[in-house]
């Protein structure tokens, strides 16, 4: 919710529908195809004043829209980032990837600056063999105002985004059954490993509390900090 409307992404259909302060309809955006103003997926979005940007991963490009819901800009991040979740803070979008092995290339985490039109990447993919299996992560950008949470795959630790870059700000003590080493796909769907602990998947932060969540056991286990 901003600027007085409801933003509201279908993943599935590709699309990202507008809604007023009543929740009465106003527009969509829905440009699936291959042309310069289109998109191959429509993964995640963030609003900037009138604008919308939204990442296309399939493509890695950030595209964004005027209030008419026409293109302005486009931006391709090939090679540097993969936006699976996306925010925006200080003129810069953060775009975080939430498969991990995807490309060696690939930035588990940039930034992109709108003004001068440049990616820079902040954490790095871990590198993994080619048998790991792909971990695809609920929600790794936790934005509120100035101040933005980032997760990575794998991980018992929670970084803050500042300044443009990545410190550590909070870690989670597991005092079992928590291993960090990626498996195999084999061992990673075998009944005997879904006691152990991968890490935080879900993040979300409010001004007063940080939400997140881990499996254990088959179970999704969510903490209030």
């Amino acid at each position: 919710y901003k600027n007085g409307i409801y933003y509201i992404l279908d993943r599935q259909g590709n699309s990202l529908f507008l809604f007023d302060s009543d929740g009465k309809f106003i527009s969509k955006i829905l440009k699936k195809g291959e042309g310069p103003d289109e998109y191959s997926n429509l993964d995640a979005f963030a609003v900037d004043n009138d604008s919308i940007w939204i990442s296309d991963a399939s493509s890695r490009s950030l595209i964004c829209y005027g209030p008419d819901l026409k293109m302005i800009d486009r931006a391709s991040t090939w090679e540097r980032a993969t936006g699976n979740d996306i925010t925006l803070m200080n003129g810069k979008i953060y775009l975080a990837t939430n498969w991990t092995g995807w490309n060696k290339k690939n930035s588990q985490i940039a930034s992109y600056d709108i003004k001068n039109k440049d990616v820079t990447g902040l954490w790095r993919v871990p590198p993994l063999n080619g048998d790991h299996a792909l971990i695809r992560k609920s929600c790794q950008l936790a934005d509120n105002g100035d101040s933005c949470l980032f997760i990575y795959s794998y991980c018992d630790t929670i970084f803050q985004i500042k300044d443009n870059k990545l410190t550590p700000a909070y870690q989670l003590s597991f005092t079992e059954r928590y291993d960090d080493v990626p498996l195999p796909i084999e061992k990673l769907m075998d009944p005997q490993n879904k006691n152990i602990i991968r890490g935080i998947d879900y993040l979300k932060q409010t001004n007063n509390h940080i939400f997140f969540s881990y499996a254990d056991n088959g179970l999704l286990i969510s903490v209030i900090y």
